[in-house]
This record gives structure tokens, sequence and C-alpha cells, in this order.
């Protein structure tokens, strides 16, 4: 799951691909609430196994979205995942021993 700012306009996002594309991607994101489909052509940069996707969105604040990224010219699934737009703070949590940090 990958969480973005619904207050920004610009989001650059890195995933881990099924393939190195080498083709233009469209990326299609739905919104869950709305069931709305968005589809736009995307920047991308893949460097050393990861792939970091820069694209213009406005999402609404606590949404959650399907997101697909298939490469244009062979339709082949290069990502499938979810985003959650969110203005709070992440929390990381640690199993360590037994024991729970929050």
């Amino acid at each position: 799951m990958i969480i973005v700012n619904p207050n920004e306009l610009n989001h650059t996002i890195k995933v881990i691909p099924r393939y190195e594309p080498c083709n233009v991607l469209n990326l299609s994101i739905k919104d869950s609430f709305k069931g709305i489909d968005t589809d736009m052509t995307p920047t991308y940069r893949y460097s050393k196994g990861k792939l970091s996707i820069t694209f213009d969105y406005t999402f609404s604040d606590e949404g959650r979205y399907q997101v697909s990224l298939t490469d244009t010219v062979s339709n082949e699934v290069v990502y499938r995942g979810a985003f959650i737009s969110t203005t709070q703070d992440t929390q990381e949590y640690k199993l360590t021993e037994d024991k729970f940090y929050f």
C-alpha cells in the first residue's frame, strides 16, 4: 500500500515493477469510493530494480485508490497496487523480541 498526500498535485512514487519497462506506460487510477477511472501517461525512471513514477493527480483526503501501470505497446501489467490518500503522519511499527514500538 502506498500513501499519497492529497494536498499535493504532483506525486512521485517508487515501486518494484514486475519487469523493466522500455515503452510508454499508462497509469490507471480508480477511486474506490466514487468508481471513477482516470488514465494518464506518467514519466518514469528505472534504476536498480525500482521504478520511480511521477504524475499529476488530485486525490481526495482519506480516499482509497486501485492503481494499475501497463505497457502501452504490449499491454502487459508492470505494477498493480493500491494508494491511500491522507494528511495524517504515518507511523512505524517494529516487532522485536515480542515487543511493539510505536
